[in-house]
């Protein structure tokens, strides 16, 4: 038996507001890694927040030459888009045609998509700047089915641009783990987990990042241009992130530490009044577990990672915190907790992040702190 599992894939949001936002004769080449195998692939694409018609013109998959905008040869595969056609209407998503491709656990492939007209940027997604494990490039022209791109044609981005995942036809034992959440999750602690399960010697289970920064449980920006990339709330698009998460079984979901920090007393964009109690938060987290069970796959919560803004901020916000991750640990309303409070943690202060795993902000981690929340997941959640 077999069945279609996201092998990889981003979230969906608005795409960054700005004087860029149209682009021509452009294509996309983006890398990405996959733990599992499967013997065809197809593509998905969304146009979720457009408000008018896309037309994609050209793709195709081949594997990475390891370096660079760079594809081996003959391992070049046109997708093609004659069942679905090639509009990705304003609104909906677009599925390309099924084709024969081997995808091989522990490799990095190319995706190359290519979009000819005038056309308007709203559906998208900015990486994290530091992201080392997937290496996105854009150009003039269609170099869709080139080896090598010219260095005058093309330059680094950060931006992903109407993808939605890649999904490949794989053994019915293969499933997806879906890491939810905010800027934390956008780094590299999925990627680490990735590897680590091939590591481990496993080939049947992806990890599939829907992580937007800036993104809060229960409230978003969508009517503010400055910030509305940061995605609608979490109770609104967790839905919508598992139904494009093909063979999930299981949800990581770390996230609340921006309900928390963002509101402020002279934030004009986040209000002080906006900030929940740990029971609101917590009736949050409960929605997403409802979705989670509805689509049969178990749902596991992380504890909120320490800070030292909770604590300058005052407002009882680092008690909030304690609260919520206490709620984690004890409930019998999810299924489980993995604990990434004290995995990074200071040994003489808990409520800071030690200094070791800090990025230098005091709220996201570094390299090593994503790993030190990667080490933390338990084997059963990607074994099983």
């Amino acid at each position: 038996m077999s069945k279609w599992v996201t092998a990889w894939g981003i979230p969906t949001t608005y795409a960054v507001e700005g004087i860029g936002n149209l682009m021509e004769d452009t294509t996309f080449r983006n890398i990405f890694y996959s733990p599992i195998k499967g013997e065809k692939v197809r593509i998905r694409f969304t146009n979720k927040y457009g408000e008018e018609n896309v037309k994609l013109d050209a793709v195709s998959i081949a594997e990475w030459a390891g370096k660079g905008p760079v594809i081996i040869p003959e391992t070049l595969t046109t997708v093609t888009l004659n069942e679905n056609g090639n509009i990705i209407k304003a609104g909906e998503e677009l599925v390309t045609d099924a084709v024969d491709f081997t995808i091989e656990p522990g490799k990095n492939y190319v995706l190359s998509y290519y979009f000819k007209d005038l056309t308007r940027i709203s559906t998208g997604y900015n990486k994290f700047a530091g992201d080392t494990f997937n290496p996105c490039w854009l150009g003039r022209g269609n170099f869709v089915n080139e080896t090598i791109v010219d260095l005058k044609k093309r330059r680094e981005t950060l931006t992903y641009t109407f993808l939605c995942g890649v999904e490949v036809l794989s053994d019915d034992n293969t499933n997806a783990v879906m890491a939810f959440g905010d800027s934390i999750t956008a780094r590299p602690w999925p990627d680490f987990l990735a590897r680590r399960i091939n590591e481990k010697g496993y080939t049947n289970r992806s990890v599939v990042r829907k992580a937007i920064g800036g993104n809060r449980v229960l409230r978003d920006y969508r009517d503010c241009l400055a910030r509305r990339s940061q995605g609608i709330a979490a109770i609104e698009r967790f839905e919508m992130s598992i139904k494009q998460v093909l063979g999930c079984d299981k949800v990581v979901m770390l996230e609340g530490i921006n309900d928390l920090y963002h509101p402020m007393p002279n934030d004009a964009l986040c209000q002080l009044d906006q900030l929940p109690t740990a029971d609101e938060l917590i009736e949050g987290y409960k929605i997403c577990c409802n979705i989670a069970h509805k689509y049969g796959a178990k749902y596991y919560l992380c504890t909120i990672l320490p800070t030292a803004h909770m604590n300058r901020q005052g407002h009882d916000k680092e008690a909030i915190r304690t609260a919520v991750n206490e709620w984690i640990r004890t409930n019998d309303y999810i299924d489980g907790y993995i604990e990434f409070d004290k995995a990074v943690a200071d040994g003489n202060d808990p409520s800071i992040m030690a200094l070791e795993y800090d990025c230098g902000d005091a709220l996201h981690p570094n390299t090593e702190g994503s790993m030190a929340l990667c080490i933390a997941i338990p084997e059963h959640i990607y074994k099983d």
